[in-house]
């Protein structure tokens, strides 16, 4: 009697050796016997699901099984060979990379929580100090998520397909620029009770409460126009100074951090001498900086700069906003790589992002719904493809184009992508012409095919460049097409959804 474990079945069989003796020279018989064990029973389970998968019968499939779809009745020797030839192979990076989804979604929801549910939007309400001396009912309104996750926030620094995160946005540097300027004509808001200072403008500063302080003609180092700034002047600062070969430009947007100040207090001048009340605070999703109190830069989920004084000396704010891996020029997003990120990621198709991302540039995008349409479209070519041999190929047709269009109608409500659907569907149809293999009935159709395959690559490849042209290069706008994703049936209903070219109307 001999014993042997077996790796696989995680299990001991005992084999028995005995001699027959109604046998010539005692032909020994070999008996063996398996101890039933549960690990052994999982393994081999495991191990014909492996070995012994099932035949895929092209243009029928799973769909085609659901749907009551067959092959006709007389089908040629020479297709049939075909069909017998052609092999089918389990989809193992499939079912891998559906785990690690599975594995980042439960992480996500736990590192980042839920927003609120539903399609309208969250609005909560707060007495803060902002920047003056009085609290004011502060309000912070979040777009609910109709598919329970994360905020549109958290998305983005999980890596979502975000442009102004992947290239620098000219309306996002012209809002930048904008705001540079005003605050060129900034000064320092003294309040008159000693009570506090802030860096305003001399609009929002008060005239019976408080001192604006605005230079004109100032003798400080040189001769300056531009200032005051609350808690930063060139006379005081030692680190960097302003001497003559390095002098602070007349320019307080180009002015750097002082780090190392000569003292804080008992300067003799009052913007330097007050209390500051705000510094800046990066807020919304677009890069937007304000002055504000650090108790309103939390309530508002911002990034507070406690070491800046003015918003032109903080120029990281989208890369606050982004997350992930730094900008290698803070001025310049560079996250290119949220493209194939979403793969991995949350199972986003590359041309469907890519397209939304052109159309919908201030719009998070998350979800597979590209790469979903590209295996809907997949379908459509296999029918195609399989078309002589199936029995009713119009029913099959009409069935899969009701599902198409009950879709695509789906995606004119909010925050579903009609974009990345539109996209991915055609790319997949390319791809799938190019890649799929097909039944040959006769060398014409052989031939065909092997044409249509090849301009089909061609024609994804101009599609895929002309999308990197359009998003990196030459930036383009096509308004119509916003309404492809969410059909505005009422003056409200596509309100706050990201979904418009112009950055200021959707700028929070």
């Amino acid at each position: 009697m001999r014993t042997r474990f077996d790796p696989w079945l995680l299990c001991f069989t005992t084999t028995h050796v005995s001699r027959d003796a109604s046998q010539t020279l005692g032909t020994p018989v070999v008996t063996r016997k398996s101890r039933p064990c549960r690990a052994g029973r999982l393994a081999l389970k495991v191990k014909r699901f492996i070995a012994d998968q099932g035949k895929h019968e092209i243009g029928v499939g799973v769909l085609g099984n659901w749907l009551i779809r067959y092959y006709r009745h007389s089908i040629s020797s020479d297709v049939q060979k075909q069909l017998d030839d052609m092999h089918s192979h389990r989809v193992y990076f499939t079912y891998w990379i559906t785990f690690v989804h599975i594995v980042i979604t439960l992480l996500s929801c736990c590192m980042y929580g839920f927003a609120p549910i539903g399609f309208a939007q969250h609005s909560s309400s707060q007495l803060i100090q902002k920047n003056k001396a009085t609290y004011e009912s502060i309000s912070y309104v979040q777009q609910e998520n109709i598919w329970i996750g994360p905020s549109s926030e958290d998305l983005i620094r999980l890596g979502a397909m975000f442009s102004p995160c992947m290239r620098q946005d000219p309306q996002i540097v012209g809002l930048i620029q904008r705001f540079k300027e005003l605050e060129r004509e900034s000064g320092c808001c003294v309040q008159n009770d000693n009570s506090g200072c802030v860096q305003t403008l001399q609009s929002d500063c008060s005239k019976t409460l408080a001192t604006f302080i605005k230079w004109h003609n100032e003798s400080a180092d040189i001769i300056r126009f531009s200032g005051s700034v609350c808690h930063q002047d060139p006379r005081i600062c030692e680190v960097p100074a302003s001497t003559k070969l390095h002098t602070w430009p007349d320019d307080v947007t180009k002015w750097p951090v002082c780090t190392y100040p000569k003292k804080w207090k008992r300067t003799g001048y009052r913007h330097m001498d007050c209390d500051i009340r705000g510094r800046p605070c990066c807020v919304g999703t677009k890069g937007r900086c304000e002055i504000t109190t650090r108790e309103y830069c939390s309530f508002m989920r911002g990034y507070f700069h406690e070491g800046a004084t003015l918003c032109s000396q903080v120029v990281d704010c989208l890369n606050d906003v982004c997350g992930l891996l730094p900008f290698l020029d803070p001025k310049v997003p560079d996250q290119f790589y949220r493209l194939w990120l979403s793969l991995f990621l949350h199972e986003g198709g590359i041309t469907g992002n890519l397209a939304s991302a052109v159309v919908l540039p201030y719009r998070p995008e998350v979800g597979p719904a590209g790469s979903q349409f590209g295996l809907l479209a997949c379908l459509f070519v296999e029918l195609f493809q399989a078309w002589q041999v199936l029995e009713k190929p119009w029913k099959a047709f009409l069935e899969l184009l009701v599902m198409l269009l009950f879709l695509l109608i789906c995606g004119l409500l909010p925050w579903i992508n009609n974009i990345a659907h539109i996209f991915g569907f055609f790319s997949g149809l390319l791809l799938s012409f190019a890649f799929l293999p097909y039944l040959a009935f006769g060398a014409f159709d052989k031939y065909r095919k092997r044409v249509i395959a090849a301009f089909s690559l061609v024609a994804f490849v101009g599609l895929f460049s002309s999308l990197i042209v359009w998003f990196y290069i030459n930036p383009i706008t096509w308004p119509w097409m916003e309404q492809l994703t969410c059909l505005p049936v009422t003056s409200t209903f596509c309100a706050k959804y990201d979904i418009h070219h112009n950055v200021e109307r959707v700028l929070h």
